[in-house]
């Protein structure tokens, strides 16, 4: 549990039953201290309340609490011509499509810029509002 910094009170607490931390063992009955937006401590539900007496709480009952995942798989039979599925080892198909990936040619940047291709996809996703 991370002590309060320069006397700012902790905003509210979230109770769960399960809270993952990144850097521990998932915490049973857990909680999470927030301030200004930002996760200040973590750890068993009963600490946090006794050290935030009267401090707004939001008890989420029997979920669970996880740190913010990206999602960073690939399709690699997605990233070019279609290359027959494996008929008999997964294996040698995985490492034939890696292969077909390396000797690939990737396309160079504009000069004094990015390629066309990143150019449209930062316009999609501006336009979608995660620029």
């Amino acid at each position: 549990m991370e002590p309060e910094r320069g006397g700012v009170p902790v905003e509210h607490l979230l109770l769960a039953r399960w809270v993952f931390p990144v850097s521990r063992p998932p915490i049973r009955d857990g909680a999470l201290a927030v301030r200004a937006g930002a996760i200040v401590g973590v750890g068993r539900a009963g600490e946090l309340l006794a050290a935030h007496p009267g401090t707004p709480r939001l008890d989420l009952d029997h979920a669970a609490l996880l740190p913010g995942l990206v999602n960073c798989h690939t399709h690699l039979e997605l990233s070019g011509p279609p290359l027959a599925p494996p008929e008999d080892c997964f294996a040698r198909w995985l490492i034939a499509v890696i292969g077909r990936r390396q000797r690939k040619p990737r396309p160079r940047p504009a000069p004094g810029g990015s390629s066309p291709a990143a150019r449209r996809r930062s316009a999609r996703s501006a336009a979608r509002g995660r620029a």
